[in-house]
């Protein structure tokens, strides 16, 4: 889904083969990213002083995914990319982050309890109703986050481009 936005988003002819065939060529980039920084939070976090960290990092790092996929960095270059794109916008990131975990999960939930006390399907039907329901919603949420790298990323880059210049002028 991330690279397939950003095809998209870069004019570049997308399908779903293409897709598939990039994000498997950058699979451990992506993996690399995403065992960092989860190991990181999960240590800051079990130390029970570190939670705050752990949920200041979390939000930081929410993008690390998509630097991986489509900026072609790794690990730790990953995290700081997506901590650079954040930086002035941590809270609006974690509430944009929030929204889409919501809008992302609340689906199949609900279409799991219409089914279960509505319908009084079996709870395995029910389940695997809303499992596809949360796949579908969850391919929506990752594509927000991942228009969200796409604006900030090139509003990060403009604002570079034009400090720049201004600087050249002085």
């Amino acid at each position: 889904v991330i690279q397939a936005v950003g095809d998209i988003a870069a004019g570049t002819p997308t399908s779903v083969r293409r897709a598939f065939r990039e994000g498997l060529r950058k699979l451990p980039d992506y993996l690399w990213t995403i065992a960092r920084g989860g190991l990181i939070v999960f240590a800051l976090t079990i130390t029970i002083i570190g939670i705050p960290w752990a949920i200041n990092r979390s939000v930081r790092w929410m993008l690390g995914p998509q630097a991986a996929l489509l900026d072609g960095l790794r690990g730790k270059a990953a995290l700081d990319n997506s901590a650079g794109v954040v930086a002035g916008r941590w809270w609006q990131m974690a509430a944009n982050g929030a929204m889409l975990a919501f809008l992302g999960a609340a689906p199949g939930i609900a279409m799991a309890l219409l089914l279960l006390i509505l319908v009084r399907v079996p709870l395995e039907v029910a389940n695997s109703v809303a499992s596809v329901v949360y796949a579908v919603a969850q391919t929506f949420a990752i594509a927000g986050l991942t228009v969200l790298f796409l604006g900030w990323t090139k509003s990060r880059q403009d604002g570079e481009t034009a400090s720049r210049q201004v600087s050249r002028e002085s």
